[in-house]
């Protein structure tokens, strides 16, 4: 009898941040003083990065944020300050840009998914296929 685990199972998700080779250098050179993993310092971006909007959270609100020691935790935050003021987007996480749910219509270029401007006119459609019946049954009948 094999006993797989299971695709289902209920292991800790992992984070949306993705570490780059810049933030590889910095864990190495954090973990000589601190013990700290790859995934440990992922995490912690990435509730850094959810917990803060357009504008990064403060030292006093992350504290709150990560469970770590104080140390670390301001380590981190002073790296990711410092990355996410070099980062030319709104956040270090990637994410598809979407359209706003308010109706509201931009014309910008770099949105992924829009809303269809023109309903599907199924009517006219329906409309237009009893013609086509009749005519199919008259065009044997002019021949």
């Amino acid at each position: 009898l094999n006993v797989y685990p299971s695709a289902f199972s209920l292991d800790a998700e992992q984070p949306d941040y993705d570490m780059d080779s810049e933030d590889e250098v910095f864990v190495n050179k954090l973990k000589k003083r601190m013990d700290i993993s790859p995934l440990q310092f992922e995490e912690m971006i990435d509730r850094l990065e959810k917990g803060s909007g357009q504008q990064p959270v403060s030292l006093q609100e992350a504290k709150l944020l990560l469970k770590e020691d104080d140390e670390l935790i301001r380590e981190v935050y002073e790296y990711w300050i410092k990355k996410r003021k070099n980062c030319r987007g709104p956040s270090l996480i990637p994410a598809v840009k979407q359209e706003k749910r308010d109706g509201s219509s931009t014309n910008d270029p770099y949105v992924a998914f829009r809303r269809r401007t023109e309903k599907m006119q199924t009517r006219k459609v329906s409309r237009l296929i009893i013609p086509c019946r009749l005519l199919v049954f008259l065009l044997p009948l002019i021949k």
